[in-house]
C-alpha cells in the first residue's frame, strides 16, 4: 500500500463510502455542496490566522462523506486563485479550483486542463502564469500548464528522470534555480524518502537523497524557493502521533539541520501533511483530520510558527 493510501484513507472513510457514491464531476461543474457563499478578496476573503492553526474556508469547500482533501491549497501569488486535489473512494485523484479574480469567488469546479488519471498537488509558478502538478499520465510525473490568451495550455512534462529504484510519490517542490524535490519509494517496506534533482542546462541530474531522510516515512513536503528551509510530513520518533509536520533548516555548509517538530500549534495526534507557505511568506497551509472534520481538510496558521522552530533548532 502506498503512502497516499496509508495517510489519507481511513477505516471510517472506507465504511462511509460503502453507502455513498463518489463525486464524478465534469469540467466546469460544481464540486461542492452547500453552495459557496459570496466571498471576495485574497484567500477567499478569510480572516488571517494567528499562531494557532485554524480550519480554512467555509463549509462549501470542506470534505464530506464522499471526498477528502488530498493536497493543501495552491494559491496564485496574489491569493486570488486556489487549486487543490481531492481524494475520492474510487477513481483517480481529482483537481479542483476556484477563482476570485472577478470580485467574487467561484464555485469549485474541475479545471479545463484536468485529465482522467491521478493528479495531485497543483502549485503556481512564482510568476502566476503557469501551474505545475503531479500527473499519473506523464512519464516525467510532474507537468506544467501555461496561461494563454485563450485559457490554459495542454500539460507538458518537466521530463524529470526516474528514481534509482521504486516509484515516485505524490508531492514535489520546485525551487528558485529550477531544481526539483520529489518524494519516492525505494522499496524499503513502502516507506517514502525525499530526493533532489538538480536543474541543468539539458534538463535534470540524477536523484540525490536529502539528508533529512530517516528510517521513518518522509513525504508530503514543501521546500522554500531559496532552499533556506523545508517542511516535511513524517512519522519519525518524537512526534505527537501519526504523521507530524517537521522543519529542517539549511546550514552554512549547505547541509540540513536536524528536523524540528512544529509543535502543538500545528501538530496533533491525528495526521498532518501536505504543507506549503504562501508566496507572500505569511501563511502556512496544511491538511489534517481533526475534531468536527468529516475528512481531511485544509488548515492555516501564521508562518511565524516556522521562525519559532528555527529558534528551537538553534539556527541564527
Amino acid at each position: 500500500m502506498t503512502f497516499r493510501r496509508q495517510l489519507w484513507r481511513s477505516a471510517a472513510f472506507g465504511a462511509a463510502v460503502l453507502v455513498l457514491s463518489c463525486i464524478q464531476a465534469c469540467a466546469g461543474e460544481s464540486l461542492t455542496n452547500p453552495p459557496l457563499p459570496v466571498l471576495s478578496g485574497p484567500y477567499l476573503g478569510q480572516t488571517p490566522p494567528g499562531l494557532t492553526a485554524q480550519r480554512f474556508g467555509p463549509a462549501a469547500i470542506h470534505a464530506n462523506d464522499a471526498w477528502f482533501w488530498h493536497s493543501g491549497p495552491g494559491f496564485s501569488p496574489d491569493g486570488l486563485e486556489m487549486y487543490w486535489a481531492k481524494l475520492t473512494p474510487s477513481g483517480p485523484f481529482q483537481l479542483a479550483f476556484s477563482s476570485g479574480r472577478d470580485g467574487q469567488w467561484t464555485e469549485p469546479a474541475r479545471p479545463s486542463f484536468a485529465g482522467n488519471s491521478d493528479e495531485n498537488q497543483p502549485v503556481f509558478a512564482p510568476d502566476g502564469n503557469s501551474i505545475l502538478y503531479v500527473s499519473g499520465a506523464s512519464p516525467g510525473h510532474i507537468v506544467r500548464v501555461t496561461r494563454t490568451a485563450s485559457g490554459w495550455s495542454a500539460p507538458v512534462s518537466l521530463g524529470l528522470p526516474g528514481l534509482p529504484s521504486g516509484g515516485f510519490g505524490w508531492w514535489f517542490s520546485v525551487v528558485a534555480d529550477g531544481s526539483v524535490y520529489a518524494d519516492g519509494d525505494l522499496r524499503r517496506g513502502g516507506q517514502q524518502d525525499l530526493f533532489r534533482f538538480q536543474r541543468t542546462g539539458a534538463g535534470f541530474g540524477p536523484a540525490g537523497a536529502v539528508s533529512v531522510n530517516s528510517t521513518a516515512h518522509e513525504s508530503a513536503h514543501w521546500v522554500a524557493p531559496d532552499e533556506s528551509y523545508l517542511l516535511v510530513s513524517s512519522d519519525r520518533a518524537g512526534g505527537r502521533g501519526a504523521h507530524d509536520i517537521w522543519a529542517a533548516f539549511r546550514l552554512g555548509d549547505g547541509t540540513w539541520s536536524q528536523a524540528v517538530n512544529l509543535g502543538p500549534a500545528v501538530n496533533t495526534s491525528r495526521e498532518e501533511g501536505s504543507p506549503s507557505v504562501t508566496a507572500d511568506g505569511l501563511y502556512l497551509f496544511f491538511v489534517s483530520k481533526r475534531a468536527r472534520d468529516d475528512g481531511y481538510n485544509p488548515y492555516w496558521i501564521s508562518a511565524q510558527v516556522i521562525d519559532s522552530a528555527r529558534v528551537r533548532a538553534g539556527i541564527p
